[in-house]
C-alpha cells in the first residue's frame, strides 16, 4: 500500500507531459483553409520594409507587390528546424513550377548580423536553392528585423543568446510558412516542417 502514493504522482506527471506535448502539437498544427474567406485574414497589410537578399541587391515590398508570396523564418546556425523548413520550401517551389502556379518565396533571417548575403547563399547553394522567384533576407539591424516579423506574421523571434556569446547562438522562431496575399495580408499559416501541400496549392491558387 505504500507505493500507491508514488503511483498516483507518477500517473500525474504523465498526464502533465502528455499534456504539454499535446498542446505544443496543437499549436504547430497548419492552419486548415480551404478558400480565401476563411483564411484568418490580417486586419491590415503588413509593414512595408526593404531588406537586402542573398545577392546583396535591396527586396522587399515593391518587388512583391501585387504577387501572392509565402514567407517562412529560418537561419543558418539553426542545430533544428531551418534546414528542414528549408528543404520542404524547396519542394514547395518544385511543386508550384509543375503546377504552374507563379508564387515568389521569402525566407527572413532571424540571426541577420551573422547571416550576410554571402553566408545566406552558401546556405542556400548547400540545399540547392533554385533563386527565380526565391529569396534570402537579412538586415544590419537585428531588433528592427526581429520587431518586423512580430507585427508582419505575429511569429515568435526571440534571441535567447547573446550575439558575442561563443557557439552557435540559441534563437527561438517560428516553424510556419505563412501565406501572403496579393494585397499584402497574411492569409494563412501552415506546419513548415510537415506542410499539407494539397492544401498549400489550392490556397495559393484561389488567391492568383
Amino acid at each position: 500500500m505504500a507505493g500507491i502514493p508514488g503511483g498516483k504522482t507518477l500517473a500525474v506527471i504523465v498526464a502533465a507531459v502528455v499534456l504539454t506535448i499535446y498542446g505544443w502539437l496543437n499549436s504547430e498544427r497548419e492552419t486548415q483553409v480551404t478558400q480565401p474567406a476563411s483564411m484568418g485574414v490580417t486586419s491590415s497589410p503588413i509593414p512595408e520594409f526593404t531588406y537586402t537578399n542573398q545577392e546583396g541587391k535591396r527586396f522587399g515590398s515593391e518587388e512583391l507587390r501585387g504577387s501572392v508570396w509565402v514567407a517562412n523564418v529560418i537561419y543558418t546556425r539553426c542545430p533544428t528546424i531551418a534546414s528542414p523548413m528549408t528543404a520542404n520550401m524547396a519542394r514547395l517551389q518544385e511543386k508550384l513550377r509543375k503546377a504552374h502556379l507563379d508564387a515568389e518565396l521569402v525566407s527572413f533571417s532571424a540571426d541577420p548580423l551573422f547571416d550576410r548575403p554571402h553566408v545566406l547563399k552558401t546556405f542556400a547553394d548547400r540545399l540547392r536553392v533554385e533563386f527565380s522567384n526565391w529569396n534570402f533576407l537579412t538586415h544590419n539591424d537585428e531588433p528592427e528585423l526581429h520587431r518586423f516579423l512580430k507585427t508582419a506574421f505575429t511569429a515568435p523571434v526571440e534571441r535567447q543568446t547573446s550575439p558575442a556569446d561563443d557557439g552557435p547562438p540559441q534563437i527561438r522562431h517560428s516553424s510556419r510558412f505563412y501565406l501572403v496575399g496579393k494585397d499584402g495580408r497574411v492569409m494563412g499559416a501552415y506546419n513548415g516542417l510537415s506542410p499539407n501541400y494539397d492544401q498549400l496549392l489550392q490556397d495559393i491558387r484561389s488567391l492568383e
